[in-house]
């Protein structure tokens, strides 16, 4: 059976898949753990791998399966998606997916810390003091001696 699908179609597809991020987590994560909520959507499950749709955007889903969780994150939403997969084993091994989580949501945005300018300006590096001078008993009487640079410059 051969499938046929338009280029608009298919672009349609690679952009929506490039929008696409994965964050793997250890245990169970709720919508509320990711700021979002949850709602409902149509999913097919076959043993590793969910299918979904659902009538509005939704910005992120929450693979569960193992001991661990995988959030598929949309922020810019989507209708559905298809090869979801819970985090891989410790043995390397998919595990079978025993539930799902539909959530949405503003997604939130990382928020990155800014250096603001401060307007007190910084005071040069100080140089180190010199070394002192030493005074060396001649028999003219006390000669001084400066240092110099170090030996070899």
């Amino acid at each position: 059976m051969r499938i046929l699908i338009s280029a608009p179609v298919l672009l349609l597809l690679l952009l929506i898949a490039s929008a696409i991020t994965t964050i793997d987590h250890e245990g169970n994560i709720s919508c509320g753990d990711i700021r979002l909520e949850l709602v409902a959507a149509t999913a097919q499950i076959d043993g590793t791998q969910l299918t979904w749709t659902s009538a509005e955007p939704l910005h992120a889903v929450l693979v569960k399966g193992g001991p661990d969780t995988r959030e598929y994150a949309y922020p810019a939403g989507a209708t559905g998606d298809t090869g979801l997969t819970a985090p891989l084993m410790a043995n390397g091994r998919l595990p079978e997916i025993s539930h799902v989580l539909f959530c949405l949501g503003q997604y939130p945005t990382p928020v990155v810390p800014t250096v603001t300018p401060s307007e007190t300006p910084t005071q040069p590096p100080q140089q180190p003091p010199p070394p002192p001078t030493v005074e060396e008993p001649t028999p003219t009487g006390p000669r001084v001696i400066a240092p110099g640079p170090p030996s070899g410059q």
